[in-house]
């Protein structure tokens, strides 16, 4: 649900907005109701590290936490729990997100569990950038200041552009986490935890 009241059903309608694309959603709910398998509440239950993201956060990230008894288990959880930060804003979805805002669309299912923040801080390719302002997407911006959780900033961005598919019809995002990057800080929060 948009912040103008309209309502859409098909995560296609979010992700490639006939809409206007400016809209912050105010709710996401998940229909038909889902409940959460019992091993992964035990999963969650026992874990030392729960990581959300990276992903578009109202298509792949936040429908997790619509399942019922996967947000209730994550804010029982005693884990360290880690918000991998986009990249850079969806139109449609975080349009003119900061990464604060991003943080705040989480606190609507999970209320003050996120425990840290990664956010990269190596700069992006002019191209990359240039091709996603076509979309009217931007890279997020690193607004945390005075944060109750920690915020880590590093490089975690590959260096390769993804080139797209002429067979895709998906939009598909053109620069990415790099997961060696990625498992290093997450290995190095464990070991501080």
């Amino acid at each position: 649900t948009y912040e103008d009241g309209s309502t859409l059903y098909e995560e296609h309608d979010i992700d490639e907005p006939d809409h206007d694309g400016t809209l912050r959603i105010t709710d996401l709910h998940l229909q038909p109701d889902a409940i959460a398998n019992p091993d992964a509440l035990e999963a969650i239950a026992t874990s030392d590290m729960i990581v959300l993201g990276p992903g578009d956060i109202y298509t792949s990230v936040i429908p997790n936490l619509c399942v019922s008894g996967i947000s209730e288990a994550i804010s029982k959880s005693n884990a360290t729990i880690v918000y991998i930060m986009n990249l850079m804003t969806k139109f449609g979805q975080t349009y003119g997100y900061t990464a604060s805002d991003h943080v705040k669309a989480f606190d609507r299912y999970i209320p003050g569990k996120i425990t840290h923040v990664i956010v990269n801080n190596a700069p992006i390719p002019k191209e990359a950038v240039t091709l996603y302002a076509q979309s009217n997407e931007e890279p997020v911006v690193d607004d945390l200041k005075n944060t109750p959780y920690r915020v880590v900033r590093t490089d975690v961005m590959s260096r390769y552009l993804v080139e797209k598919q002429k067979s895709d019809t998906l939009i598909r995002s053109l620069i990415r986490h790099d997961s060696k990057k990625l498992s290093d800080v997450l290995l190095s929060l464990i070991d501080r935890v």
